[in-house]
């Protein structure tokens, strides 16, 4: 196994200069000819690393000995890679546990690329098997991090036998002809053999996989605000990527995207890619779990600036809607194959709430909302007129902000010419 997580390391020692690399219990890295521990360096890649495991990709770009003025040569998944790996970043800064992307995002990502054929496997798919110019693809879905045995993932793991076939197959690569297997990856013949290509609205997906699989009370809902904020690359992610992946030609079409796609877009997106990647079990989601609707609708509240008060309503009409139960809130292959909506779900409990009490029909809630005007002398009433007022002029107000923003961060297109 140490072979195996090292071999995209091959940065000498800095006191012997011996390239003979092992993982520590504790999952660090050390010399086996010194002993000298250093920190686990970029483990993301050289762990995954499925093209070259001799030359793992930094942000500084790749070295690459025989020819640094051209670069190297890189396939499709490698910038994938690169990206995803920006995006699990940008998350971890925000706040997430690194567990989810060192232990989690990274598997997924790892045994996707099993699953697809692209790394770890002896039966690599390559680049010549694929001739016929297309469009794009989709779909996918992923494993049990703590527990995926070894037979599962290294039985027919090989990351010399892996994509880095492609990379060798190709004697004409210059540093301006983009990819080696843009051609390949856009061919409607591998479209409609092959369902599981990485694309720009999976990488979306991968990371929602990983934020429920730990628990991580971010939901589809909140990655997708995150990214139209830009706090999460994903419409301008490909300007990251290292010298050496400069985008040429059918690179654009898999890399350039316009808009951040819907949040019925990405969830579809991840349930396809759970069910290709033959995901057990996720961990339960009880009642104690912050994407479980008892607790979420409760930040929903709170979020909304709603009454504490409406709490035990919504949690009373939880129970007899029968969604109270964690095992409806837990994906599962055989007894729920449909991953959760989450905050649709708490949402919507909300919302039902809101009608049983104050009815919501355009006529009640304002009524109610008259009477309580008139008893109430110290303001201490909730009404939904004063709320409504108060919500729809703070929706504005970021509206406005939100479209200032972006006319601040907007190229003008004459600056091209």
């Amino acid at each position: 196994m140490d072979e195996e997580q090292t071999a995209g390391y091959r940065e000498p020692c800095g006191v012997c200069s011996a390239v003979d690399w092992g993982v520590s219990d504790e999952g660090r890295f050390y010399c086996r000819s010194c002993h000298n521990v250093i920190e686990e360096p970029e483990r993301w890649w050289t762990q995954l690393h499925p093209a070259h495991p001799g030359s793992p990709p930094s942000a500084e770009g790749t070295q690459n000995q025989e020819e640094p003025e051209r670069g190297r040569q890189w396939v499709i998944c490698e910038a994938f890679q690169f990206i995803l790996r920006n995006q699990a970043n940008a998350l971890l800064k925000l706040g997430v546990r690194p567990t989810f992307r060192d232990e989690v995002l990274c598997q997924l990502w790892r045994i996707y690329l099993q699953k697809s054929r692209q790394a770890y496997t002896n039966n690599p798919v390559r680049t010549s098997t694929f001739k016929v110019r297309g469009q794009d693809s989709d779909s996918d879905s992923a494993a049990e991090m703590s527990v995926i045995s070894a037979s599962e993932t290294d039985g027919d793991t090989n990351a010399s036998s892996t994509a880095g076939s492609i990379a060798g197959s190709s004697s004409d690569w210059s540093q301006y002809s983009g990819s080696l297997d843009a051609a390949s990856y856009l061919s409607a013949r591998l479209r409609r053999c092959r369902h599981g290509l990485m694309t720009m609205k999976k990488t979306l997906a991968l990371l929602h996989l990983a934020l429920v699989w730990i628990r991580e009370p971010l939901t589809l809902s909140d990655l997708l605000r995150l990214v139209n904020e830009g706090h999460v690359p994903y419409v301008n992610a490909y300007e990251a990527l290292p010298d050496e992946m400069k985008l040429e030609g059918k690179d654009a079409l898999i890399f350039r995207v316009e808009s951040v796609p819907s949040h019925r877009a990405v969830h579809k997106e991840a349930q396809t890619l759970i069910l290709f990647l033959q995901l057990p079990a996720f961990p339960p989601i009880s009642q104690q779990s912050l994407l479980h609707p008892a607790l979420l609708s409760l930040r929903y509240l709170m979020d909304a600036n709603l009454p504490d008060d409406l709490h035990p309503w919504v949690c009373r009409l939880m129970e007899r809607a029968g969604m109270a139960d964690g095992a409806l809130h837990t994906f599962n292959r055989l007894s729920l194959p449909v991953l959760p909506l989450y905050d649709v779900q708490a949402a919507a409990l909300v919302i039902v709430t809101m009608k049983l009490v104050f009815g919501l029909d355009d006529h009640t809630e304002w009524d109610l909302s008259n009477d309580a005007a008139d008893q109430d002398d110290t303001g201490n009433l909730f009404s939904v007129r004063r709320w409504f007022r108060l919500v729809q002029t703070a929706l504005i107000s970021a509206q406005r902000r939100r479209e200032q923003h972006v006319a601040r961060n907007t190229v003008d297109p004459r600056n091209f010419f």
